[in-house]
């Protein structure tokens, strides 16, 4: 993912970067404003007269990323208003344009100015009864930053799946290899077979899993990322591999499941750490696991990061002509614009797009 703010320490050593800029840097790095984030969101709330119940879901319409995010610019909002001695509540749509002119001035993209945008719209900021991102002035704004910076994106090609494939391949037989080498081939086969981030994996539970003559079926029943209003997760199906048995990932979770039944005690979790005390993992342990077997395969890690097997799977299976329909099922995109503008570089059926995938 694009980074949505400027490394504000390389900047401010840039030799040929202006005081007046380094001055800015150093508002946007200060600590002594008070402020408290989502809370100050929540408290705006609180004062129109909602009951906390109320707030407290309305609050809970943002994601935890989200909140985290608007929070990075809510302070800088607070920093900047207490530096012109201007009320942060009560403003107007001329010190608002002056505030993002001023972030961008300080370098930030237009993603990331749109992202402080929003945090403005949540924090209640309102001009005539319209949420500060609406204003006509606001909009035409951000439309100027998108002229005057347009977004880059990353159009590197991306890795060939069978690198990592025949890695996969030399880890067998698994009943051979470390307790280690096979928690990771079995990530790795989930990652690449269903197109999945880390967080499904993380969210795999083996109450939630289904055993079939020659499949296993995991339904997911928490929040995915891209979940949402009449949203239905897609399973993650593991499914047999005839073709060649050293990428069959129903025969390497079968393993699995028997070398980890007695350290497993009452964990639901599928995937558990492979060190002791044996718990369930989070999602960024999943991420490094990916990665390391990336880096082992020969994929450049510092390019390449553990959620590009999206790219790189579904990549694979439109080269082996699975229909791009199928492929927006499996990865759970609701549109072909997302898979060709963020994806698709160089699922018939699930079962079908399992095995294009584990075609060398």
């Amino acid at each position: 993912m694009q980074k949505k703010a400027i490394d504000l320490n390389r900047i401010a050593h840039n030799k040929d970067y202006s005081v007046k800029y380094k001055s800015r840097l150093s508002l946007l790095k200060r600590k002594d404003i008070e402020f408290d984030g989502m809370s100050d969101i929540r408290n705006r709330l609180q004062n129109r007269n909602f009951k906390r119940k109320t707030s407290t879901i309305i609050m809970a319409s943002w994601r935890s990323g989200t909140q985290k995010q608007y929070k990075t610019y809510i302070k800088k909002w607070f920093i900047f208003c207490s530096e012109r001695k201007e009320d942060k509540f009560h403003t107007s749509v001329e010190l608002v344009l002056e505030f993002l002119t001023y972030l961008f001035e300080c370098g930030l993209s237009y993603s990331a100015l749109n992202s402080a945008r929003s945090a403005l719209s949540a924090f209640g900021l309102t001009f005539d009864n319209v949420p500060v991102g609406k204003h006509p002035l606001v909009i035409r704004f951000l439309k100027g930053v998108y002229h005057l910076r347009p977004t880059v994106h990353n159009d590197v090609n991306i890795w060939d799946v069978s690198i990592v494939l025949r890695l996969l391949r030399r880890l067998s037989p698994v009943a051979d290899i470390s307790v280690k080498d096979l928690t990771l081939k079995l990530v790795m086969l989930i990652a690449l077979t269903n197109a999945t981030r880390s967080q499904s994996i993380h969210l795999l539970k083996l109450s939630n899993m289904q055993k079939q003559k020659d499949c296993f079926r995991f339904k997911i029943f928490d929040l995915l990322k891209q979940s949402r209003p009449g949203y239905k997760n897609p399973e993650v199906i593991l499914k047999s591999f005839p073709p060649d048995r050293r990428l069959c990932v129903y025969l390497v979770l079968k393993e699995y499941l028997k070398r980890t039944v007695d350290i497993r005690s009452e964990e639901d979790s599928l995937i558990l750490s492979y060190i002791k005390p044996h718990k369930k993992v989070s999602c960024s342990t999943i991420s490094r696991w990916i990665k390391s077997i990336m880096c082992r395969a020969g994929i450049d890690t510092s390019i390449f990061k553990a959620h590009s097997t999206r790219s790189a799977s579904t990549s694979k299976a439109k080269q082996n002509n699975v229909p791009v329909s199928d492929i927006l099922a499996k990865a759970g995109w609701s549109s072909s614009t997302t898979f060709g503008k963020f994806y698709d570089k160089t699922v018939t059926t699930t079962d079908v797009f399992a095995e294009k995938v584990l075609q060398i």
